[in-house]
């Protein structure tokens, strides 16, 4: 385990999201059961400090980006900028959302078609979005969950409206749908980490873990989600005597793996709270007292005379990023080369 490439792997955005939503699943939860009778406004809590970040983020971006103009002349910087904004808007959306669902189960008082239309129109808008992301490479995950629920999300409001009267199994045909898709996408992910393991041609180490971690990543998201939606629907539907909570267990197990992966996967915009860099790289600059700690990496004694000179290479790449004054001072102090000419050769 290497703590530099942790940190330079580490997606701050995606953690917070994943965070968040793990809480309020699991306050939503107790408060459905009713094994704690808090008013949905602190309920809802975990999602208000996650729009809070998103707007603060913005804004701090926004007035950075009008005090660098130098900034501007970076196209990769001005697509970051763009993309941060669409985010907003999307996650604007997402508020007015659930300001409203929150109002309706505190105080039920309008019709639940009501409280998804902004729902359904941040889908719509997001169909835009992920265009726009795809052609300049930027990740849309969000994005794409709001676009591909459309359907779902207007099947939820009609029934929980009574509109309709079907049995929850046909509310959730859409996500039974999606799903089904999922599930052939992990069960290609798995058939071919294993062509990929056991093949006798000269692929690369790198290739057949990297095929195996993806099918193992998507397993233990895909599974835990299924099982979710099974549970839900016997819950729903009264085939079988379970919590709310029971029903989320799954759900929860999936999000902490979110959590993780969040540690190796690289992305997030740049421009949110004005950083211009990487989350990690800016904490640690702000904190000296870290560096240390990232500076360090943990190998096992069969691999550690074969990744000494990795090692070493990496972390004066590290020092050099984080500390440049100190990676000055190490390369000045560093001996000179000097000619060896072995005693035993001739003149």
């Amino acid at each position: 385990m290497e703590l530099p490439k942790l940190f330079q792997d580490f997606n701050h955005s995606k953690f917070v999201v994943h965070l968040s939503l793990f809480f309020f699943v699991f306050l939503f939860a107790l408060r459905l059961d009713e094994t704690i009778t808090w008013n949905y406004w602190i309920v809802f809590s975990p999602i208000w400090i996650w729009k809070c970040l998103v707007f603060l983020g913005a804004v701090v971006g926004t007035v950075v980006w009008f005090k660098c103009p130098q900034t501007r002349r970076d196209n990769e910087g001005v697509t970051q900028f763009r993309a941060m904004w669409l985010t907003v808007t999307v996650h604007c959306f997402l508020l007015l959302f659930e300001l409203l669902a929150c109002e309706q189960l505190e105080y039920p008082s309008h019709r639940w078609i009501l409280v998804f239309l902004p729902l359904t129109f941040v889908s719509l808008l997001s169909f835009f979005v992920c265009v726009w992301s795809l052609k300049r490479e930027r990740p849309f995950e969000l994005e794409m969950f709001c676009a591909v629920n459309v359907v779902q999300f207007v099947f939820l409001a009609l029934r929980l409206d009574e509109i309709v009267i079907w049995s929850w199994v046909v509310v959730f045909i859409p996500l039974w749908i999606l799903t089904a898709v999922t599930l052939v996408g992990v069960t290609y992910s798995i058939i071919f980490a294993c062509l990929v393991m056991r093949s006798s041609h000269n692929i690369a180490p790198e290739q057949r873990w990297g095929a195996l971690r993806s099918a193992f990543t998507s397993t233990i998201i895909v599974l835990p989600l299924l099982a979710t939606e099974v549970l839900l629907v016997y819950k729903l539907d009264g085939l079988a005597p379970i919590s709310f909570l029971i029903c989320a267990v799954p759900l929860l197990v999936a999000l902490t793996n979110l959590m993780f992966m969040a540690c190796g996967t690289r992305g997030g915009n740049k421009w949110f709270f004005g950083l211009q860099k990487d989350f990690c790289h800016s904490l640690l600059s702000s904190c000296p007292c870290l560096r240390e700690y990232g500076n360090i990496a943990i190998a096992s004694n069969a691999r550690r005379t074969g990744t000494e000179e990795e090692v070493a290479s990496l972390h004066e790449v590290w020092e050099s990023r984080m500390d440049p004054t100190k990676m000055a001072k190490i390369v000045h102090n560093k001996p000179a080369a000097v000619a060896y000419i072995p005693i035993e050769t001739p003149d």
